[in-house]
Formats: structure tokens, sequence, C-alpha cells
């Protein structure tokens, strides 16, 4: 009988430690979200910030620049993504452990006068509220979903042989698809192809205030009614055919081969007009 009943208070123990675990100050640890919103500060007056809202569908994410003192958003891409841009998501949320936040004050450490910091709101689906921030001083696994989100917001795989950008379009090969990855910037855009021995970064369309023309430069056009004009790069380099693998070694070769045509294929995008030169 007594052995029965230390069992019993030890399962009591062990369940109500579990449920511990579970909670802080109130909040289930293990809710998902419903919206959150992290804020990347630095030296400048502009921050990277980074909003995304569970759908019904998937989630919704937001990848924008914002001007301290102001509200105006410069947006740097959108993503209305399904079940798997919620899965992903949602396991570097849970990784990080981002509802443990709650109530983080982290304080800059003594004789560091420059650095980042971030601020940091959420809203969990069972209502609760999550606020942290802090200056050169993070929560337990905060790089996690810092490093996690910015992946996924700044990155894509080219999926179709039409890329759609910020003001413009362009046409690109059929070898480029699911292999080429773009980078994602509010001033453009970056095509690399991820390779073991180091990743091939080959062209750029960069949005820019002045047009300019040198070796690899060229001042493609201009979007009507901005003071945006539109440059190409070209910085790639064939001594990387070594270190390619054959499909690898084709999407680059097709680049080469059409680059003419490629710059001919661009167009304005979302009300846009692109203007040629």
């Amino acid at each position: 009988m007594k052995m029965l009943l230390k069992i019993l208070i030890c399962i009591l123990v062990f369940g109500s430690c579990c449920f511990a675990m579970g909670k802080q100050n109130g909040k289930n640890l293990n809710q998902p979200f419903k919206h959150f919103k992290l804020v990347r500060t630095n030296m400048s007056a502009v921050t990277d910030v980074i909003e995304v809202t569970r759908t019904p569908s998937g989630a919704h994410l937001e990848y924008y620049h914002e001007l301290m003192g102001s509200d105006k958003k410069m947006m740097i891409r959108t993503l209305d993504g399904d079940s798997k841009l919620l899965a992903k998501i949602d396991s570097i949320w849970n990784e990080s452990g981002a509802a443990s936040w709650d109530g983080f004050n982290g304080p800059n450490p003594p004789d560091i006068l420059d650095g980042d910091g971030f601020n940091f709101h959420a809203e969990l689906v069972d209502g609760s509220k999550i606020y942290a921030h802090g200056s050169n001083n993070y929560p337990s696994n905060f790089r996690v979903l810092d490093r996690g989100l910015f992946q996924v917001a700044n990155y894509s795989v080219i999926e179709d042989t039409v890329f759609k950008g910020k003001y413009v379009q362009i046409k690109v090969p059929e070898s480029w698809k699911g292999l080429v990855e773009v980078a994602h910037g509010y001033d453009g855009y970056s095509f690399s192809i991820p390779n073991k021995g180091g990743d091939l970064y080959f062209m750029r369309i960069a949005f820019t205030s002045e047009c300019r023309q040198d070796e690899k430069t060229i001042c493609l056009g201009k979007i009507k009614g901005t003071d945006v004009y539109v440059q190409w790069y070209s910085y790639g380099y064939r001594y990387f055919q070594k270190n390619l693998d054959e499909k690898k070694w084709k999407a680059y070769s097709d680049f080469e081969q059409n680059k003419n045509a490629m710059m001919k294929s661009i167009v304005g995008t979302d009300g846009y007009k692109f203007e040629t030169l």
C-alpha cells in the first residue's frame, strides 16, 4: 500500500513539473502563434522587419524596411504561402521557443557602444501576448528564429520560367527551375547557383537612383513615373565550370548564351511600366 502511495505521489509530482515546464507566467509555451512581428535594429535609422500572420490556408509573411519614427513600409517581399510555408515557420517558431520570451528585457552590456538589437511582439492563438526586447542582448535560441525567418524571407528558388520581382519580371531558362536561388533585397535581386565548392553569384538586377554604364553594368531603362533605374550586373566567371556538376553548368551556360534575350524579356509588373533606354 505504501509503495502504491509513493508511485501515485511520483506521478503527481512529475505531472505537475511537466505542466509547469509547459507554462510560464500563465502562458502555455506550446501554443502556436497567431501573429508576430520581429524588428531588428542597428546603428542606422532603418530597421529590418518581418511580420507573420497565420491564415486559414497557411501563412502571410511581410518583409520590409522601416524608417525610425515613420510608419511607412519599404516593402521587400510579401509571401502568401500554403501549409508548406506555415509548417516551415511553425518549425522555426517551435525550435526557438519564442513563446517563452515574454518579459525578456536585455539591457545593453557595459562598454558596448554600437551593435544591434531587437523588438518582438507576438499574439498566440489562445489570445495571450508576448513582448521582448534587447540591445546586444538576446533570449535563448533567438538566433534560431532570427536566422530562420530571414532565410525564408530573403531567399527563394526559381520555380517558373518567369521570375516576377518588385518592379519588373524577366524570362529565365528552363534549366534554372528548382536550381537557381534568388536573394531578395529592397534594391534588387541577386541570382546564384548554390554549390559545395562556393556559391556562384552570376547575375543581379538592381534598382538605383542613377543610370550607370561600365564593363559589367548595363543600365537597361527606367520605371516610368519614378526615379528608379533598372541596372543589369553580370559577374559570373567561366573558371567555375570545373566546380559545377553537369546540371549546374548547364544552368550557368544557358545564362551566358541567353543574356541578351533575357534583358530584352524584361517588362514592368504590378502596374509599373518599364521604359528601355
